[in-house]
């Protein structure tokens, strides 16, 4: 989106900027046409619905206070089969060997809501409890939605 709207600032900047109104510039049609394959792409992409919104935001919620907790069954029962739950170091390790330790402690009244975002099929949610970035990352698998990553900085 970000990516449209800068594409449209310019192309209304440059459109001011020339001179000979009546030659148009091949690198002007080149961003015209891009944008309006970019504003197609994002037509095309299915909308995130309020029962995917409501579960992947309980469930990323609920993750966070089990990782405190320790809550090993739960994890386990929230993971895709891509994430293993490593009960000895409390992380967790995903296929592509990528190990992700569990948060300790989580302060709600500090985390904020960041996004949503739905795209082949995965669900990421973004928080951020300052300096830190939190996403999840949720894939829908046969009428259920699991966890299929977990990312910090």
């Amino acid at each position: 989106m970000k990516k449209i709207l800068i594409t449209l600032s310019a192309l209304f900047m440059l459109a001011g900027c020339t001179s000979d109104q009546d030659s148009v510039d091949p690198k002007m049609e080149l961003l015209v046409k891009e944008n309006t394959l970019l504003q197609d792409k994002l037509d095309e992409r299915p909308p995130l619905n309020a029962d995917q919104l409501r579960e992947t935001m309980n469930l990323s919620l609920k993750a966070f206070a089990a990782m405190a907790e320790k809550d090993y069954e739960y994890l386990e029962s929230i993971a895709d089969s891509n994430v293993t739950i490593n009960k000895d170091t409390s992380s967790f390790q995903f296929e592509d060997g990528y190990i992700q330790d569990f948060l300790q402690t989580i302060n709600f009244s500090k985390l904020e809501y960041r996004f949503h975002n739905l795209e082949n099929d995965i669900i990421t949610v973004g928080y951020a409890e300052m300096p830190a970035e939190y996403h999840f990352e949720f894939i829908l698998k046969d009428d259920q939605i699991l966890l299929h990553s977990f990312l910090t900085n």
